[in-house]
């Protein structure tokens, strides 16, 4: 069976909402949203006394009802602690399908990752992407026999495991929309360029990609790891396997493309008409070729360091006149 394995925090929720940051969290969601629709995308979660919030993103409800209606199953995969994974899952799992029996299952990186202290873990589990922790899909997720059709979406790529780096969706963001974005958008609302309003957005992103994946396996007959290969990497011109850069970097998805949020948003409103950008589409996110400024100019920082090249930069980031 095709499977999808989702991370959680920064993925299909934001990461932990401290209670000062959360009173004007709410507020915003009741602004756009209304009440209702506030208390389904907020989870508080109770530990030892304390309560912690998490909020789903814009379309993760409708994402997860999608992948369901293409008969693919659903796991979560997390690095927080074992209660909150469970106890998270279970809430999401329920405000999606309500009483509807969909099976998951929920894997967590204490409990099922390789961790650094093993023998010889950097020459077993270290490929392209460094990093002391790897959510394991082989002999953990699935048998190696269902590995191809298996995919890790997630948005730190660093946890994907030597070797199941053509099973990893990713799209890197760094979830601070709720700390940061909202509060800025109140004091400046004619603001059209802040990125972490795009960032906000993201599961619209992974809508529309992992609808082009499918696609692609299913018109082509290939396996879902073939497929994302082909539209995050070949489609767009990078080579896979990699080729590493001299600094150790390694090519990236161009997760800010706008075909794929457009793509992504007309999918989930089947299942939410009402869904669609916070604030509407920010004139500043994408230039005329569907790709976000900014990774444009870290991409040329990227080539200038190849090339031993000293860029200069004024302080919004934009290369000089020049330089």
């Amino acid at each position: 069976m095709r499977r999808f394995v989702f991370d959680f925090d920064c993925t299909l929720e934001n990461p932990y909402i401290s209670p000062r940051l959360y009173k004007a969290a709410r507020e915003f969601i009741c602004e756009r949203w209304g009440e209702a629709q506030a208390e389904r995308m907020i989870f508080p979660w109770e530990f030892h006394g304390h309560t912690f919030y998490f909020i789903a993103y814009p379309g993760t409800f409708e994402l997860l009802k999608w992948v369901h209606s293409q008969n693919i199953a659903i796991d979560f995969f997390s690095g927080a602690i074992v209660e909150r994974n469970v106890d998270l899952a279970r809430m999401l799992m329920h405000r999606v399908f309500g009483d509807e029996p969909v099976p998951y299952r929920v894997f967590t990186t204490s409990l099922h990752s390789p961790t650094e202290d093993l023998p010889n873990y950097s020459d077993l589990y270290v490929g392209y992407f460094k990093g002391p922790q790897k959510k394991k899909l082989e002999d953990v997720v699935v048998p190696p026999d269902q590995m191809a059709d298996c995919l890790l979406i997630e948005d730190d790529p660093s946890f994907s495991a030597k070797g199941e780096e053509g099973n990893l969706v990713y799209a890197y963001f760094l979830g601070s929309e709720h700390k940061q974005y909202f509060e800025r958008k109140r004091r400046h609302p004619e603001a059209k360029d802040d990125y972490e309003g795009l960032e906000l957005h993201h599961i619209f992103y992974y809508a529309g990609l992992l609808q082009r994946i499918v696609e692609l396996a299913d018109t082509e007959k290939m396996s879902l790891r073939d497929a994302a290969i082909r539209a995050q990497y070949l489609d767009e011109g990078i080579d896979f396997p990699f080729k590493v850069a001299s600094n150790g970097s390694v090519p990236r998805p161009y997760f800010e493309n706008a075909r794929y949020y457009y793509k992504g948003l007309e999918l989930l409103r089947r299942y939410n008409p009402d869904l669609d950008f916070w604030y509407g589409v920010e004139e500043g996110w994408w230039d005329d070729l569907g790709r976000n400024p900014r990774r444009m100019n870290e991409e040329a920082i990227e080539r200038c360091l190849l090339q031993k090249i000293q860029p200069s930069f004024d302080a919004e980031g934009d290369r000089k006149e020049g330089a």
